[in-house]
């Protein structure tokens, strides 16, 4: 029997930066990252991560929103998920869920590593 998934965690990590990043929009002294943590039923854990720029000024997902994406719409499909057949839960994830791709690429990585 397969590995599945146990535990899905999306957590804000705030990153100084070595300098200020001036953008059109903004000045960034920090940079927010979204660590995503998956457990499976072996006891194994991946990692992956989910970087934006600049928030919703700059592109369409934010660390926040990438956040709340992963806790509230992926982590209840992909529970009880076999944990090795990424290919079928990243299927799933495009059908249910338009866009969102740094979201999804934080959970496929996590499933990868």
């Amino acid at each position: 029997m397969s590995a599945t998934i146990q535990s899905i965690e999306a957590i804000l990590v705030d990153i100084p930066t070595i300098r200020p990043h001036k953008l059109s929009m903004t000045t960034m002294g920090v940079q927010t990252m979204v660590i995503v943590r998956v457990k499976d039923s072996d006891g194994l854990e991946g990692l992956g991560e989910a970087t934006t720029i600049g928030g919703l000024a700059y592109g369409p997902e934010s660390p926040e929103s990438v956040k709340i994406t992963i806790e509230t719409y992926f982590k209840p499909q992909l529970i009880n998920q076999p944990a090795g057949n990424i290919n079928t839960l990243r299927v799933m994830l495009d059908r249910s869920t338009r866009g969102n791709n740094l979201a999804k690429s934080a959970i496929e990585t996590a499933l990868l590593d």
